[in-house]
């Protein structure tokens, strides 16, 4: 008996056999930058901090870096950013990959006094495991850097249907997290340098937490996000913002930079621009069809006297037609971004010791 397939049913056969190469091939590139960037570590799979109950504690060890998660606050709570904060969950994750639930006194007097403090935001459609992931991956290529690192884990996972009302979505609560972000760092104080990493979404969440704490400075007789105390920046002795394939425009980068030149603290930025993503191409499309160009995307247009504050390293050729966090990290223009972090972190530790004595 012979058996007859219309056309119809080899059609679709074709159809499902090139989908599933397209998922193997684009999937096992990117387990072999994961497994490389993270082999040093040989931690266990990172936890989702809302599906697994962290340990309560991690018996003395130090952390490899700590988590501050704002996932469990609502966009109704985050309409005020003074009172959201106090909502905010506080983890530590030692180099073993063991995950520990943490209170904010403790963080505080971990990291409030360094000399360096990193803070790091990840980008869209993360959940919190992919977010630590994200974390440890950073970790690698920063571990001999001197400084606690904190992760600032915000609710990116994908939450409604259609990639494009997602990240419209997400675009707007990396806004509010900005305020969120800026109500803590008063809170904390930090008094030494500060460096705000940023990769997509998480670029946004900085230009604007920074642009923001220093217009708070400049209103007189209002009281400060997040307590009594005087604004972050004023007590920060220098700041830097480090933003890998930006997803932000050039509004949002200029009026950082414009702030910049308004504090007292050196500040710089230092960016990626990487004209083949295909995320940051479709950026413009987020509100309207002819919306502004994401600056990890496009050269911004920047005024004269801001662009010594500013350091552009364009990784086109080294990342390629892709978004992915592994390929920027692994670039040779990310690691000249961090390096010339750890020549000033070297560079203000020498200047330190010699005012000591």
């Amino acid at each position: 008996m012979k058996t007859v397939c219309s056309g119809w049913t080899i059609r679709w056969t074709r159809v499902l056999a090139a989908a599933v190469l397209t998922v193997v091939v684009s999937v096992a590139p990117n387990q072999k930058i994961v497994a490389a960037g993270t082999a040093g570590e040989k931690a266990a799979a990172p936890s989702d901090l809302n599906a697994n109950p962290p340990e309560p504690t991690l018996a003395g060890k130090a952390p490899a870096f700590w988590v501050i998660s704002s996932r469990s606050i609502s966009w109704t709570q985050l309409k005020n950013p003074a009172d959201a904060v106090s909502q905010l969950r506080y983890f530590q994750v030692d180099r073993q990959g063991h995950t520990a639930s943490a209170e904010e006194p403790e963080l505080q007097e971990a990291v409030g006094n360094a000399e360096t403090l990193w803070i790091v935001v990840h980008g869209n459609r993360m959940s919190s495991s992919d977010a630590i992931r994200f974390m440890w991956g950073f970790h690698e290529i920063v571990k001999d850097m001197d400084g606690p690192k904190i992760l600032w884990s915000w609710p990116s996972q994908p939450t409604v249907r259609g990639l494009a009302r997602d990240s419209r979505l997400k675009a707007m609560r990396s806004v509010q997290e900005a305020a969120l972000l800026t109500a803590w760092l008063d809170r904390l104080q930090p008094k030494g340098r500060v460096i705000l990493v940023g990769y997509s979404f998480g670029a946004k969440t900085l230009l604007r937490a920074f642009a923001e704490s220093v217009r708070t400075t400049r209103v007189e007789n209002v009281q400060i996000l997040g307590g009594d105390g005087e604004p972050w920046v004023h007590t920060a002795q220098r700041v830097e913002l480090l933003l890998i394939a930006p997803a932000a425009d050039a509004s949002e980068l200029n009026e950082a930079l414009q702030a910049g030149k308004q504090v007292q603290v050196p500040f710089r930025i230092a960016m990626t621009v990487n004209r083949l993503d295909p995320a940051l191409k479709w950026y413009r499309h987020l509100w309207t069809c002819r919306g502004p160009n994401a600056i990890g995307w496009i050269l911004p247009c920047v005024a004269a006297e801001t662009s010594p504050m500013l350091r552009i390293i364009d990784v086109t050729g080294e990342v390629g037609h892709t978004h992915q966090w592994q390929r920027y990290f692994q670039s040779r223009g990310v690691q000249a971004i961090l390096k010339s972090s750890r020549v000033s972190i070297e560079a203000a530790c020498v200047t330190q010791s010699g005012v000591n004595r």
